[in-house]
């Protein structure tokens, strides 16, 4: 197994239209560049690993998820089901795995609360636009959790330039559950 930076799991929230997946390709290319394999549920337009279903995320090794509103599979209205077990069981695992996973919804309630409990960051973004609706800076607030579980804003934001990669994916792509 390749080495590389501790592995984490990440929590990416905004309301609808903040930017959320904007920022997840951004962290998904910028991983792509150093060399670490993308595994993605949506269309990228650099070499990745397309996921498919809760059984796909079973096959990564080394490298970075990135999932686009992932309540929809991992519904908190669906906890008992196998497939949100399955996928509690999987994510557990990834520091094993030597991977990232960065996992997008609008808020942290809509997500299983086996998920929530293991995020170690919320990146909360927002995307400050111009006169005409379009990009100029994403900026994002990291709220970092202790080893108590509770989560603490961190004083620094981190700010994005995001046109090298808006034409990285679709912003209009349909996102379905994993099967």
């Amino acid at each position: 197994m390749s080495s590389r930076l501790p592995t984490g799991r990440y929590a990416i929230i905004g309301d609808l239209s903040a930017g959320k997946t904007l920022l997840m390709t951004a962290i998904a290319y910028h991983d792509y560049l150093k060399g670490i394999p993308i595994y993605s549920n949506y269309e990228l337009d650099f070499p990745y690993t397309r996921i498919n279903s809760v059984d796909d995320l079973d096959t990564m090794e080394s490298g970075t998820l990135v999932m686009d509103e992932a309540w929809y599979t991992f519904d908190s209205r669906n906890f008992g089901t196998k497939k949100n077990k399955k996928g509690s069981y999987i994510l557990s695992k990834l520091a094993k795995r030597n991977m990232n996973a960065y996992l997008n919804m609008q808020s942290m309630d809509l997500l299983d609360t086996r998920f929530r409990d293991r995020m170690m960051s919320i990146l909360i973004v927002e995307t400050i636009k111009d006169e005409d609706d379009n990009p100029l800076l994403i900026k994002v607030d990291v709220l970092k959790k202790d080893k108590w579980g509770v989560f603490s804003l961190s004083p620094a934001q981190i700010l994005i330039d995001p046109s090298p990669i808006l034409g990285l994916y679709d912003t209009c792509e349909v996102i379905d559950a994993l099967n």
